[in-house]
């Protein structure tokens, strides 16, 4: 493998291009692929060698609510139309893409996300061991989450629950951070702010449920991954990615985003019901199996190639490619 390393500067990245093309030129690749939008911007920026296949993988969707227009102009305008095929990380992050590309070969193949599968001990604890997994960005609704366990303290529920954040507030508002440990101090209950953690399997472990209620679709969700496959009954939102991953009531919960008090009343349950969470999680161990890494790496390599000979049926084994 090899790394091209760029610097920090947020706009470093436009720099590569030189240097990529080089390289590019050398190694003659059949397939080429783009897998975050900064990639397919300098891909989308120079020459490659005649007859290379560049495949964009959507791991971000193109949804207005979180992108700007004028960064929605310049990939709909003059970055995607430089690409041959698209692969997309969900079927919904796969419909956000414009239908001008319609004529384009497209795939869907769910992500590598890193699996967590957990041997869990079945009995139901108290109080309840509530964990989110995400950057303290104001679209993750980690607010509502709190929003919600205040209105659960109300309704008399104070301590029969803790709540661990874990995730940095870098390249986000840092005020948004500051509102938060506002809020928390408002709680009478356990909440711990963990900054951001490189290896979550512990803190999966010593969790009970996974809250990710994004107030935008998440493009997939792989911490909602991660989540089921570790044992944990999980809560998400109502739509995007998170609507493929789960079966709302069997192995999870879908909630209405934004929403506190139906979030509330869905925690409320898992309080009044602790049979309920181990049937649920158990579910969702099962079900989670098939976006495994060990399931998803090959149907992504799979979803390339089968690209490939579409455009070249060449001998698989003689396909370069480069990521």
């Amino acid at each position: 493998m090899e790394v091209l390393t760029a610097s920090p500067h947020k706009f470093a990245f436009l720099g590569m291009g030189l240097r990529l093309s080089g390289r590019l030129r050398m190694l003659d690749p059949n397939i080429i692929v783009a897998n975050s939008p900064k990639a397919a911007v300098v891909l989308s920026s120079i020459r490659l060698p005649k007859g290379t296949i560049r495949i964009y993988y959507m791991r971000d969707d193109l949804n207005p609510k979180r992108n700007s227009r004028l960064k929605l102009a310049v990939l709909n305008g003059f970055v995607l139309p430089r690409f041959d095929a698209f692969i997309a990380n969900s079927e919904w992050t796969l419909s956000t893409l414009p239908a001008k590309f319609d004529s384009h070969p497209k795939r869907v193949a769910y992500p590598v996300s890193g699996s967590i599968a957990t041997k869990r001990n079945s009995a139901p604890s108290e109080p309840l061991r509530i964990l989110t997994l995400s950057r303290l960005d104001p679209w993750k609704g980690i607010h509502v989450l709190l929003d919600a366990l205040h209105e659960l303290e109300v309704a008399g529920y104070s301590g029969r629950f803790s709540l661990m954040i874990a995730g940095s507030s870098a390249h986000s508002d840092p005020r948004y951070a500051s509102m938060l440990e506002t809020q928390a101090r408002l709680l009478r209950s356990p909440v711990q702010f963990l900054g951001h953690v490189d290896r979550v399997e512990a803190l999966i472990a010593d969790a009970d449920c996974l809250v990710s209620v994004s107030t935008s679709p998440e493009p997939f969700g792989q911490v909602i991954n991660q989540g089921m496959l570790g044992g944990l009954v999980v809560i998400a939102g109502d739509e995007g990615g998170p609507r493929e991953q789960i079966d709302h009531g069997e192995t999870g919960y879908l909630v209405t985003p934004n929403e506190s008090a139906i979030l509330a009343r869905t925690i409320q349950a898992l309080l009044e019901d602790p049979a309920s969470r181990t049937r649920v999680a158990e579910a969702a161990q099962r079900a989670a199996s098939r976006f495994s890494d060990r399931v998803t790496v090959p149907l992504l390599t799979e979803a390339i190639r089968s690209i490939a000979v579409e455009f070249h049926p060449i001998r698989r084994d003689r396909q370069r490619l480069c990521l």
